[in-house]
């Protein structure tokens, strides 16, 4: 009698075992045709540009705060007290927002310093480059968010659900880019686009934990 629920146990943490892994490898894939693309529109200079900025942003200025709400979500989950769960969600909004946006100020007030002194630009890229690090400061407040939700979609063990989220929004954002590049566009376009996609996967998050 206690066969059939040990083995449904371990077929759903099979499943969702796979789930995490392929949320993980399958969003990195479309970047293996993205960059060629960018590269060749850009050119080397731009595209330098483009990847120091995501790069000083994402290393200095990301926390993974939100990942909290996986843990406590699943336990009070577990315990049928959803006004528990909730709770939790909106504390761990208001954990993550707050430091994120108080680097984020920082960032706006010293991206000029780090364009010109830390990384050097040279002088005629060095506009384009503060607006680029801005517009990925934007960027980065809304995946601190978009991390919260789809934690909680984690803790709900929603994988399948958090699967096709994180698999739908690297595409768009990578079709995006494609689509962005191939028309022309410059640092600053691509990383709007790119704020674009990152509100809609927050959009998404949130619908899919309704």
């Amino acid at each position: 009698m206690n066969d059939q629920p040990q083995a449904a146990k371990r077929t759903r943490l099979a499943r969702n075992s796979l789930y995490g892994v392929l949320s993980w490898v399958l969003p990195a894939a479309p970047s293996l045709i993205v960059t060629p693309v960018i590269v060749r529109r850009l050119g080397v200079a731009d595209y330098g540009l483009y990847a120091t900025i995501l790069g000083v942003t994402g290393y200095f200025f990301t926390t993974i705060i939100g990942k909290i709400a996986a843990k406590y979500v699943a336990e009070y989950r577990a315990s049928a007290d959803n006004a528990k769960a909730s709770e939790l969600l909106s504390a761990t909004l208001i954990v993550a927002i707050i430091p994120t946006v108080f680097s984020l100020v920082v960032l706006y007030l010293v991206a000029p310093w780090i364009v010109g002194e830390v990384l050097q630009i040279e002088p005629s890229m060095q506009a384009t480059a503060v607006r680029g690090l801005w517009l990925a400061g934007v960027i980065i407040l809304l995946t601190a968010i978009t991390q919260v939700w789809q934690s909680a979609l984690q803790g709900l063990q929603r994988f399948d659900t958090y699967l096709w989220v994180s698999n739908a929004s690297s595409l768009a954002l990578s079709v995006g880019l494609i689509i962005v590049a191939l028309a022309g566009g410059d640092v600053v376009s691509l990383l709007e686009w790119a704020a674009v996609a990152a509100f809609l996967t927050l959009t998404f998050s949130i619908l899919a934990v309704q």
